[in-house]
């Protein structure tokens, strides 16, 4: 851990106003985003009654937690040591409400992608070992962090006892032995298994696709031999008719499977690249980047802590039935939308009267009306 970073140093060269002004642009807007589509994520949920399960439970606290991780994000650039010190209270809230946040987000993570792999994996004999237990599950993914973040608050940091110091720093609130503890103790063992969880799925689900496969096959091969049973060329017939009409049923089937199987594990590299990579990276800024600046630590927190928080956006968009609540409210406010249209006066719309029709004579022929004979 870079010594420069306790105590209380003046790093008011390093952070000016208007560098500060640039990571709130910075953090704002990315707490914005993570506030909303964690709204519409819980909202989602509690307004689709079909969705009031125990894995949707378990989800719903994800949102919650991510939700509370996108609120404490703009704290994030408060914590410089030039900051004056209003109250010792007031400077533990700053720093440990942001860590809570984070470590019940990883916690409910790993309640997500456990409550998954059972389910999948393992679901006659502990499929629902964990969905029986879900209140004691999710009060315990709640309270453990919050107890492991309330630590430095019940006396374990380094605050000065003789004289009040003049700033807040997180040099006071956190020791170095609590980083370490969290860090290597509890983060990243927290991201090696859901990633695990997440790839043992992969793998369970490609040897699921090549059971299916080769039953495809079977049942392929046995069709030909059936069709040529009879009549070579009348086999032969029947199968370019059934390609002309859209191909054999199993090779569609078995390529939708490879398809969705490709999917997947694009969509499992790309969490671990843009996600998990930045917040590991973050995780180690404080050792890899020791002389980097108070900027750039601040900078890569919110990065990496932001791109952590966007997992629970991709787990919900792989489960439409999250946003459906939204899609028929859109639908019905474009329905509204075209219907109000639709009944408005053309002319209002164009700012111009159509040219009025003319009245049928009343007496005598046409042809005598329009001068003719």
């Amino acid at each position: 851990m870079n010594k420069s970073w306790y105590g209380c140093p003046n790093h008011t060269g390093s952070c000016s106003n208007s560098h500060l002004g640039f990571i709130h642009w910075l953090t704002l807007p990315l707490s914005g985003l993570i506030v909303a589509g964690n709204v519409l994520i819980i909202v989602g949920i509690l307004a689709n009654r079909g969705l009031h399960t125990t894995t949707n439970w378990f989800f719903l606290s994800l949102a919650f937690s991510d939700l509370g991780t996108g609120i404490a994000l703009p704290s994030l650039p408060i914590m410089i040591p030039e900051r004056p010190l209003a109250s010792p209270l007031l400077c533990f809230f700053v720093h440990l409400f942001p860590n809570f946040t984070v470590l019940s987000l990883l916690a409910n993570l790993v309640l997500v992608h456990g409550d998954r792999y059972l389910y999948i994996a393992r679901p006659l004999r502990h499929g629902d070992w964990l969905r029986r237990r879900a209140p004691a599950a999710i009060l315990a993914v709640w309270l453990l962090p919050l107890l492991f973040a309330s630590l430095p608050l019940l006396g374990w940091n380094c605050w000065p006892e003789r004289e009040e110091p003049s700033c807040c720093h997180f040099s006071y609130v956190f020791t170095q032995e609590y980083i370490y503890l969290e860090v290597y103790g509890l983060l990243m063992p927290s991201i090696l298994i859901t990633c695990t969880m997440s790839a043992c799925l992969l793998r369970l689900a490609r040897r699921q696709m090549r059971d299916i496969q080769r039953q495809c096959r079977a049942v392929r091969g046995a069709r030909s031999e059936k069709g040529g049973a009879g009549s070579t060329e009348g086999g032969a017939r029947r199968m370019e008719c059934a390609q002309e009409r859209g191909g054999d049923p199993a090779s569609v089937l078995e390529h939708r499977l490879n398809l969705r199987y490709a999917r997947s594990v694009t969509g499992f590299l790309l969490i671990f690249l843009l996600c998990w990579l930045p917040y590991i990276f973050h995780l180690h800024a404080r050792f890899l980047l020791p002389d980097g600046g108070l900027r750039t630590h601040i900078i890569l927190s919110c990065l990496g802590i932001s791109s952590a928080a966007l997992v629970p956006f991709v787990l919900a968009l792989s489960n439409k039935e999250y946003l459906r609540v939204w899609t028929q409210v859109s639908a019905r406010a474009r329905r509204r939308l075209g219907e109000g249209l639709a009944a408005f006066p053309m002319q209002q719309i164009g700012g111009s009267r159509p040219p009025p029709v003319p009245a049928a004579p009343t007496g005598g022929s046409a042809a005598a009306h329009t001068g003719i004979g």
